[in-house]
């Protein structure tokens, strides 16, 4: 057993070291890396940055005019159609109380005793007309009656 704790020992002894030597390097690159960027200098060209900035500028503007055009066309669109609506009904009223007008007026101005006449004379000629047919039909049945009277007293 005390050969374990000694292997033991030894490996924790092993990774304090290490860890040790990690922790250097890992100081060694952070100071490589800040000296390498105190020496580099980037140069961006000006007018790389001013066309970038434009496009940029012209896309944000095209986007809020479109969106602004569109609001303006809905607004616009439905402001037209209530209009219209309104405009078709007023005159959709205008229109039926002239009709009222007319028609009341021509039913005024009817002669009643003429409609009264004239439906009269035409129902009654149609009445006659119907009652001639039938008759014609019943003076024809009466006929032939009176032809088999007739026929029967000639015989006897």
């Amino acid at each position: 057993m005390g050969v374990g704790i000694g292997v033991g020992l030894f490996g924790l002894a092993v990774a304090g070291y290490c860890a040790g030597e990690l922790t250097d390097c890992k100081a060694m690159l952070n100071a490589a890396t800040t000296k390498i960027q105190n020496m580099t200098q980037v140069d961006i060209d000006q007018n790389l940055v001013d066309r970038l900035t434009k496009e940029s500028i012209e896309k944000q503007s095209n986007a809020a005019v479109e969106l602004a055009t569109s609001k303006v066309v809905s607004a616009t669109t439905a402001e037209m159609r209530t209009q219209i609506k309104k405009r078709v009904d007023d005159e959709k009223d205008h229109i039926v109380g002239e009709l009222s007008k007319a028609i009341l007026k021509e039913i005024h101005a009817a002669d009643v005793e003429k409609i009264v006449d004239e439906v009269t004379s035409a129902t009654t000629d149609k009445l006659v007309d119907k009652l001639s047919d039938e008759l014609d039909d019943e003076i024809g049945q009466i006929g032939k009656v009176y032809k088999a009277i007739y026929y029967t007293l000639a015989r006897d």
